[in-house]
C-alpha cells in the first residue's frame, strides 16, 4: 500500500477537493484524514500540499474556495494532536497560511473552520494568540485605514459643497 501512496497520489487527491459536490469533498476528507493517521511518513507531505492549496486560494483571485473548509476541519483535528510545546514549523503554518486566509474574498465559506483552527492553536499554546492577533491586525488594519480615509474624504467633500 505504501508504494502506491506517494506524493503524486496525495497531490492528485488534494486537487479533487476543488469539486463542487460537498458529498465528494466529505468522502475525500475522511479518506485523507485516515491516510494522515495511518501513514506517518506522509504527514509532512499532506500538510505541505494542504498549505500549498490554501496559499493558492489566498493569492489567486479566480481560484475557487471549494475544499478549504474540509482542509481546515482536517487540520483542526491535526492541531488537536500536536505536542506541547508547538513546533516552529506548525507556528509558521499558522503565520503564513491560516492567518492570511482571513483576507480571502469568500471567507464566509470557511470562516467557522478557520476560527476553530486558530482556537485549537491557542488551546495548545496560549502564547500563539499574539501571532494570530498580529496577523489579523496586519490583514484588517489596512482595510480599517482605507475606510477611515474614505470617510474623511467624504466629510471634506460635504464641507466643500456646503
Amino acid at each position: 500500500m505504501k508504494k502506491y501512496l506517494d506524493g503524486r497520489f496525495i497531490h492528485g487527491m488534494i486537487g479533487l477537493f476543488a469539486s463542487e459536490d460537498p458529498r465528494e469533498r466529505e468522502y475525500l476528507k475522511t479518506i485523507l484524514h485516515r491516510i494522515y493517521g495511518r501513514f506517518m511518513p506522509l504527514r509532512i507531505r499532506i500538510r505541505d500540499s494542504i498549505a500549498h492549496t490554501c496559499c493558492r486560494t489566498i493569492h489567486e483571485l479566480d481560484r475557487s474556495e471549494n475544499g478549504i473548509a474540509e482542509f481546515l476541519e482536517i487540520f483542526c483535528s491535526i492541531i488537536h494532536g500536536f505536542s506541547v510545546p508547538v513546533k516552529a514549523e506548525h507556528k509558521e503554518f499558522l503565520r503564513s497560511v491560516l492567518v492570511p486566509l482571513h483576507k480571502c474574498r469568500r471567507l464566509d465559506k470557511f470562516h467557522e473552520q478557520l476560527v476553530a483552527c486558530c482556537i485549537q492553536f491557542v488551546f495548545k499554546d496560549p502564547s500563539i494568540a499574539t501571532i494570530i492577533f498580529e496577523g489579523l491586525l496586519r490583514v484588517y488594519l489596512f482595510c480599517f485605514i482605507i475606510i477611515i480615509i474614505i470617510i474623511i474624504l467624504i466629510l471634506i467633500l460635504i464641507l466643500i459643497f456646503i
